[in-house]
């Protein structure tokens, strides 16, 4: 698994959230991978998403931050737009690809979505000559939609030698009005990686909001 073909460059590869639900393969909510074991044992933990890589390896994503706001330690406000590492709050697993488990998975908030990988292309927004996809995508360029709030939390991580693996943006009313339990509504999830073996994968994330 080498990423390191596009990952700090100025080329992506959008990431589409489709209505179909699917038990296999990139996809939002539903029940994680039957090989996706959390980090973290903690009963708030909560299931977000899969992105497969390639024929063997796949990255998920596991949270426990309180989205309304009612357990203070874990309210998802005192997080935002922040450099954010390996923790029971969010962390990211690598692990080989495998269908979802009937049992004793973790469960997710969002309802159960395929997510569609696309072509590689530029990161530049179609018809811009230096706005980045805003759009959930692999590799590229963080959309920044407030520089003053967030960009320090970008350069914190770029100076740290992160780079982004993965952004994903809320889904649009208009287009996917299907999706519901989107934690990150409004805003995008960063999901930024360091390293390029996959035995010393280090994870970091910038929640958006």
């Amino acid at each position: 698994m080498n990423l390191t073909k596009i990952l700090g460059t100025q080329l992506c590869i959008p990431l589409e959230y489709e209505k179909e639900p699917v038990d296999s393969g990139s996809k939002i909510g539903g029940i994680a991978p039957l090989n996706a074991k959390p980090i973290y044992d903690v009963n708030e933990q909560k299931y977000f998403c899969t992105i497969v890589l390639d024929e063997l390896w796949s990255v998920s994503i596991f949270y426990s931050f309180d989205i309304n706001g009612v357990d203070e330690k874990r309210d998802i406000i005192s997080y935002n737009n922040q450099p954010l590492y390996q923790c029971n709050l969010i962390h990211a697993v690598v692990h080989k690809n495998e269908k979802s488990s009937t049992g004793l998975s973790i469960p997710s908030d969002v309802t159960c979505h395929k997510i569609k990988i696309g072509e590689l292309q530029s990161d530049l927004l179609s018809g811009e000559t230096n706005m980045v996809i805003p759009f959930s995508k692999i590799g590229g360029t963080p959309y920044v939609d407030n520089i003053a709030l967030v960009g320090r939390a970008f350069e914190k991580l770029y100076s740290d030698g992160y780079k982004q693996l993965f952004q994903f943006d809320t889904p649009n009313p208009s287009r996917q009005p299907y999706i519901d339990g989107f934690p990150w509504d409004p805003g995008w999830l960063h999901v930024f990686v360091r390293e390029d073996d996959i035995e010393k994968y280090k994870f970091a994330f910038v929640v958006q909001q």
